[in-house]
């Protein structure tokens, strides 16, 4: 095998395992844990036999080195904590790095961007009917999780973490909705799925999760052209969450509890 034809089947089992990876980020993070290793290792085999690194040319990048060498200068300030601040360094952010990298190298044309969103809306579908299957029976039927106190989490361990989860996918698939090279089949699934996650989104009572949907929608209607029907989503949500009595004394309860911490 010639060296071209190797770092070709390398650059092909980086691309496959990072689609995995994208569609096991909400299910199991063993899985994540596994591909992204041997991703990494294939990755670095990769270099080795081809050290092209024009990639690095992105100014995006440097702004993520940046932030990475700002989390290590904070170390200077962990005090007793030190230890523990080193571990989420190189166990958590030095993994954020090292996967941005990968998949700026990766998925660099058209044809692999589609297919990373595609499989990143259809793993989000999953979790959308996981999460009404759990609301129906009270239990997912992924990882076999409760509901706690009523509130849908999914595949995830709290509600909270779905709702993270789910405000940029909607924020994704709403983008995608006002794209006009979306067909209309696509379209009308993407329509079905926002109604959904949006169910999902409110029905884990997650406050955080509401006020960055909110945030996210309020920067679309700066950054897309028709103003009109993007804010649409975003008056939608506003609607139900005012209407329903549960779910304004949730909002209200945000405010009290901010004031608590802030006045005793």
């Amino acid at each position: 095998m010639t060296k071209d034809g190797a770092v070709f089947i390398l650059d092909k089992s980086i691309e496959y395992l990072l689609y995995l990876l994208i569609f096991f980020v909400p299910i199991s993070i063993s899985a994540i844990e596994i591909l992204f290793i041997s991703s990494m290792i294939i990755f670095v085999a990769k270099k080795i036999l081809k050290p092209d690194f024009e990639f690095f040319k992105d100014y995006t990048h440097f702004f993520l080195i940046a932030f990475f060498v700002f989390c290590a200068l904070s170390l200077f300030n962990s005090g007793m904590y030190l230890g523990k601040s080193l571990r989420a360094i190189f166990t958590k952010w030095l993994e954020y790095l090292i996967f941005f990298i990968m998949v700026g190298d990766t998925i660099n044309t058209p044809r692999r961007v589609r297919n990373a969103i595609f499989i990143l809306i259809a793993s989000s579908a999953l979790i959308g009917l996981d999460a009404v299957f759990q609301k129906v029976q009270g239990i997912d039927f992924l990882l076999r999780r409760d509901l706690i106190v009523g509130r849908m989490t999914a595949a995830f361990k709290t509600p909270n973490s779905l709702a993270a989860y789910l405000v940029p996918i909607l924020l994704l698939a709403i983008t995608l909705l006002f794209s006009k090279y979306i067909t209309k089949r696509h379209k009308h699934f993407l329509f079905i799925l926002i109604i959904i996650l949006s169910i999902v989104l409110i029905s884990t009572f997650a406050r955080g999760g509401w006020l960055g949907f909110i945030a996210g929608l309020s920067l679309l209607l700066f950054l897309l052209r028709n103003i009109k029907k993007a804010s649409i989503p975003l008056l939608v949500f506003l609607a139900i969450l005012l209407a329903t009595p549960a779910l304004r004394e949730r909002m209200i309860a945000s405010g009290d509890d901010q004031r608590k911490s802030v006045f005793g």
